[in-house]
């Protein structure tokens, strides 16, 4: 039977169940199954079906919790029509979509036939306060979208965990959209963040409370610069964070160590506030050496420890405050040592 083996192709259900396309096998597998790809997928404007609130997607999650194994295969979104189309995949309120299997998402699209928009918003959309958007890896590229990569309208419920992510649009409209990553709102939601290279810094997106840089345990994390144009959210528990300013608000920024913190802080910066996330080492950490520094160490409760001088202010003009916690020395080099040059 001809319909048989097309379905034996595409997708196939936990329990071996087999259907012709994504849409069938999410709408008939059980709660917290799995679906799995047996073939690269073409999803196009005949896939686009209405969700609630008037919006339109490819692929519709809606009412249960389920795991899409990309198994390694691919799905191409290519959308270029007249209309907006408002995501490739839903995930509807109370509904969970985990990803993973090392596939590849590419979503291929143009602009509206107004010229206003682009013609896709969204690659992903997590809609409501209950159930879960989880990324455990893959690569997902967009030649370009509207507003984001991913999106929701609440907080907490997405959990991206790695991947490869590339828009080439990215940061080319007002306040750095399209972004990766955005959230209803300016600042008041959160995507949680503790994994994946991305080909723009997540840490630093415009509304940079919008993603949270944590370890796998919701602990500070930070990122680090790869040379080639991308950045990987390394998962790793920071050691600090520096108070940083973002849209009407502040942020902590994560870094590895209290070293590369102090190191960041650029000449002529004004007062800036380092805070532990955890007990730390230092031996003899120079601040102001090359030029004078402005720094607040909030100790946030921990603890400072060194074998030798923990810190060295040095160069006139450097003023360090330490407040919340304890600073431990030696001896004999002492704790901070103040050597105006």
């Amino acid at each position: 039977d001809r319909s048989i083996s097309l379905c034996r192709e595409l997708t196939k259900l936990h329990e071996e169940v087999v259907r012709t396309t994504l849409q069938e096998a999410i709408d008939a597998v059980a709660n917290g199954k799995t679906v799995t790809l047996l073939k690269d997928i073409e999803l196009g404007a005949a896939d686009v079906k209405a969700i609630p609130g008037n919006l339109t997607a490819m692929i519709n999650v809606a009412g249960k919790s389920l795991t899409l194994d990309m198994n390694g295969k691919t799905i191409t979104a290519a959308y270029d029509a007249s209309e907006l189309l408002y995501t490739v995949i839903y995930v509807g309120d109370g509904a969970s979509l985990t990803v993973k299997g090392d596939g590849k998402i590419d979503l291929i699209t143009g602009d509206t036939k107004a010229g206003k928009y682009d013609c896709v918003a969204y690659m992903f959309l997590k809609s409501g306060s209950t159930g879960a958007l989880n990324i455990e890896n893959g690569t997902f590229t967009a030649n370009k979208v509207e507003d984001s990569m991913v999106y929701t309208n609440s907080d907490k419920v997405v959990n991206i965990k790695g991947g490869n992510w590339t828009l080439d649009n990215v940061g080319t409209k007002t306040n750095g959209a399209p972004w990766i990553f955005n959230t209803k709102g300016q600042n008041e939601r959160t995507i949680l963040v503790s994994g994946g290279t991305y080909n723009f810094n997540v840490a630093k997106q415009y509304y940079a409370r919008e993603v949270s840089i944590v370890d796998a345990n919701g602990n500070l994390s930070y990122v680090i610069d790869n040379g080639n144009g991308t950045w990987t959210v390394t998962g790793q528990t920071a050691e600090v964070g520096i108070v940083t300013p973002t849209w009407r608000t502040n942020y902590l920024l994560g870094y590895a160590t209290f070293k590369d913190a102090v190191a960041s802080i650029a000449k002529g910066a004004a007062e800036t506030t380092i805070v532990l996330q955890k007990d730390i080492t230092v031996k003899g950490q120079f601040i102001g050496y090359s030029y004078a520094q402005k720094v607040v160490i909030d100790l946030n409760g921990y603890t400072m420890s060194s074998t030798d001088k923990a810190l060295t202010v040095y160069r006139a003009g450097t003023e360090v405050t330490v407040k919340n916690g304890t600073v431990y020395g030696n001896t004999t080099g002492g704790t901070i040592q103040a050597t105006y040059g």
